[in-house]
């Protein structure tokens, strides 16, 4: 009989570190999930020509602008000098809701002309994870995704 009751209590301990060890790992599965708070939007570009890109945003979540940069389009000697390339916006989450990015391709002086305008839609959630919607244009459908960071 004394072997009966250390077999169970050898059993009970081992039933509740393999249960105790399946709840860590379920915990640790569920907290591996990637917060992405940057939403990355490429756009082609050529400001030597007068156009440039502009944005507003709209929407009850809320975007910060982080940074732009141009990315020539060919790069060291296959470089030409007013060659397109492109325009590289990086934003940030900052307030949960629904944010449209509002991008117009334009000449910036009074009377310039529009040449395409193209939105793209997100989702902030609540841990300020940025999810892409989708993204429309009147003008063209060429526009690329943003990358979510």
């Amino acid at each position: 009989m004394n072997k009966k009751v250390i077999v169970k209590v050898l059993l009970g301990i081992c039933s509740v570190l393999l249960l105790t060890g399946c709840g860590k790992a379920s915990q640790g599965d569920a907290g591996k999930e990637e917060i992405k708070k940057k939403a990355v939007i490429e756009l082609e570009s050529n400001p030597t020509t007068g156009y440039t890109w502009s944005y507003q945003m709209t929407g009850d979540g809320k975007m910060v602008f982080k940074s732009e940069d141009f990315i020539e389009g060919r790069q060291g000697e296959d470089q030409i000098a007013g060659a397109p390339g492109r325009s590289r916006y990086v934003f940030e989450a900052e307030k949960a809701g629904q944010v449209s990015v509002v991008f117009e391709y334009k000449q910036d002086w009074e009377g310039g002309e529009k040449a395409y305008t193209v939105t793209y839609n997100f989702e902030v959630e609540k841990n300020l994870n940025v999810k892409f919607v989708d993204k429309n244009s009147e003008e063209l459908s060429e526009f690329s995704e943003p990358v979510i960071e």
